[in-house]
């Protein structure tokens, strides 16, 4: 299996991710707002606010 093609500024994102400490963080209502409203303007019953770091996926915020 090939290894997938990695973003030039992949690090500069995962240094701003970690800068931001919203991984492993507490729900919270501005995120929560963000997820309704995303669903709101796409017309979906459900949406969510997910981080990616290196190795995972942080779910941050659901609605629906």
């Amino acid at each position: 299996m090939r290894e997938a093609l990695r973003h030039p500024r992949e690090d500069a994102r995962l240094e701003d991710l970690q800068a931001l400490q919203v991984l492993d963080s507490a729900p919270d209502p501005a995120f929560d707002a963000i997820a309704a409203l995303a669903a709101k303007l796409c017309g979906v019953p459900m949406a969510l606010v997910s981080f990616v770091d290196a190795d995972r996926l942080w779910p941050k915020a659901h609605y629906g």
